[in-house]
Formats: C-alpha cells, structure tokens, sequence
C-alpha cells in the first residue's frame, strides 16, 4: 500500500527506522530479511541506532547501536548493514539483489539512451569486496548477450557507461560477483574441487562436471539458485565422461551445488557445497573418489 502511496504522490519511499536489535545471529537474519523487502521494492532505509548517545528511551543501551563499549564495531550487524546498491540508474530500475553471504550484486534496469551520466553503483571496500579489479562485473541484455560499456571507480563508487549504439531503450541486467576462489570439498567418499576456467560470451554460467577417478557410482549434481530453484543438473554414470549445465542468464547471484547418488531406485542426497557468485564464465567441477 504504501508503495501504491509513493508512486500515486510520485515521491520516494524511506523506512525511518528499523533494527534496534544485538550484535546476533539473529539480528543479522532480521536485517537482511527487512533491508532485502525494501531493496525489492526500491524503497530507502536507515536502521536504529548508529550509536546509543545515553539513550533513555531504550532499555537496549549500546547494544542496539554499530559499536561496543571499547569502540570496536560489531562486525556481525555492520556486516549485514554495508550492503551494496545503486544509487544513481541511468534508467529506470526493475530489479535490484544483493546477497550477503557471496557479496555479488545485481541490478536490471530500463536503460535510457538519451541519459549520458552514467549508472552508479555503491561498493563497500571493506565489507563488499569493492577494491579495484577485485570483481568481474558484466553488463548483458536481459537475454544474456553482452554489451560494452566503460567503467571508472571513484572511492567506493563505480561508474558504469552503457556505449551501444541502441536509440531505443533497453533493458539491461548487471552483474558484479567477487573474483572467484577455487575450492575443494569432502561429501561422502568423494572428493569435489572446483576452479574458474575460461570466459563466455554470454551471463550464462557453464558448469563442466570432470570425473576424475573412474567409479561405479551414478551421481547427480544440481545447480540451485538463492532461492532453492533447480537451473541445471549433470548426470554422471560410472565412467562417463565430461558432462556440462548452462545456467539461464543470471538475475540472482549466488548458487549451490547438492550431490545426489542413486541407490536401487532413488536419487538419494549426500551434501551441498556454495560455489558463491558465478558470472559468465566456465567453471570445472572434478570429482575423485576419496
């Protein structure tokens, strides 16, 4: 309703005041569920307190606020806070994530050609993964084709240009994922490993599925998205050889892999493992026996 409100009176949203809660577990998960409903409806936020000031009007005292009684921060609640976003869209915005636990953002936006100032993105340095060329970032049309543009960053702010030579407007999906970290993972008897290969020429993500020791196991590996859809999956029986999934072009950044083996009839689960952001490229799963 109050977004109907906002765009009736054609104003912004602003949630003055949420939070207010300790340096938990469970007041991390509070705040990403309350600044991730606002996020998807492009709606500003500022959480109480920054700091307790002798507060009388609160029972929580310094407990509520960003920092502990010696002046350190409390990592726990600033982490969940330092969110990335776009402050500025050259074009109208229709979509906007972003994930705290991979620290990828995307953003899907009406870019407008007659607008020359470029979008801008908000990066946090130390919380977001937002030095210089620590990121890959990729600009496509919402069916996955790149396009080019040109990037300068200025501080925690990074400014993208759109350089088409589209008159129209267009819809465009920007991803920026953190540099990828090669990983290894113990499930079962197997032993999984996992790097960043080549680059594609799309936002497609190709998973390529590498068995490594020849074994007599039939197994399944299933890419699910953040909010537990199944992309793609791989199917592996005895000695096959190489087996690949494509991803549909990315909108949530942020997947998982589970591991199914069939027993008799069954596809039955033996454990999952995060392959963080991933972002137009190819990436090689090879998997040993123990």
């Amino acid at each position: 309703q109050r977004t109907n409100d906002a765009i009736s009176l054609n104003v912004g949203s602003f949630l003055t005041e949420f939070g207010a809660c300790f340096n938990t577990d469970a007041c991390t998960q509070e705040i990403k569920s309350v600044t991730e409903a606002a996020e998807s409806k492009f709606v500003s936020w500022a959480y109480w307190q920054y700091k307790a000031f002798g507060d009388y009007t609160t029972s929580g005292s310094y407990k509520e606020g960003l920092f502990n009684t010696d002046g350190t921060p409390q990592d726990k609640k600033v982490t969940a806070l330092a969110r990335s976003y776009a402050p500025i869209v050259a074009g109208v915005p229709t979509l906007m994530r972003y994930n705290i636990e991979t620290n990828a953002f995307g953003l899907e936006y009406q870019c407008d050609p007659t607008i020359k100032a470029p979008t801008s993105i908000y990066l946090n340095q130390e919380y977001s993964n937002g030095q210089n060329d620590s990121y890959d970032l990729l600009l496509t049309t919402a069916k996955g084709e790149q396009v080019p543009f040109t990037k300068t960053q200025e501080g925690s702010l990074l400014n993208i240009q759109y350089t088409g030579n589209s008159a129209e407007h267009v819809l465009l999906s920007m991803t920026i994922t953190p540099n990828f970290t090669p990983g290894q993972t113990h499930l079962d008897k197997y032993i999984i490993s996992y790097k960043q290969a080549s680059q594609t020429l799309s936002a497609m993500a190709r998973i390529t599925v590498l068995p490594g020791n020849v074994f007599a196991d039939d197994l399944q590996l299933r890419l699910m998205d953040v909010e537990g859809n199944k992309l793609c999956t791989v199917e592996l029986k005895g000695a096959t050889p190489s087996q690949e999934c494509q991803t549909p072009p990315v909108r949530l950044p942020g997947y998982t892999i589970e591991v199914y083996k069939k027993e008799f009839l069954f596809w039955v689960k033996k454990g999952e493992f995060s392959m963080g952001a991933l972002n137009g490229y190819q990436y090689l799963i090879n998997i040993n026996n123990a």
